[in-house]
């Protein structure tokens, strides 16, 4: 099992008064960099992998809807990540990328930036 830990990015909504969507910026594992990217006003949650000596690229999709547990500003929560390979079908799946990528999506967000002026 990898674990990867870093920074993300939280957007907010243009009252400042939740977040739409958390972005984990690519994070090392191993060989491979990881992102994680959830919306919250799509219901939507993809992963990607980026393997730095091959140039391997391959996007996940989750396997079931997404257990988003949050507060209701989304300012911190948690997401089980279970994705599966999406598979492009011109030109098939990426070679040597796992079917399958189980693990957690974690956040917490600061402040608000102000509105803009």
């Amino acid at each position: 099992m990898t674990a990867v830990e870093d920074s993300a990015w939280c957007r907010w909504n243009a009252d400042r008064t939740r977040v739409d969507r958390v972005s984990g910026l690519p994070t090392k594992g191993g060989s491979v960099d990881f992102d994680t990217w959830l919306s919250f006003t799509g219901s939507k949650l993809e992963v990607h992998l980026n393997e730095s000596a091959t140039g391997l690229i391959a996007n996940y999709a989750p396997l079931g809807a997404p257990e988003v547990v949050t507060d209701p500003n989304r300012l911190g929560g948690t997401v089980p990540v279970d994705v599966a390979l999406v598979v492009d079908p011109e030109a098939g799946a990426p070679a040597g990328a796992p079917l399958r990528v189980v693990g957690q999506m974690r956040w917490v967000c600061g402040e608000p930036p102000p509105p803009p002026a």
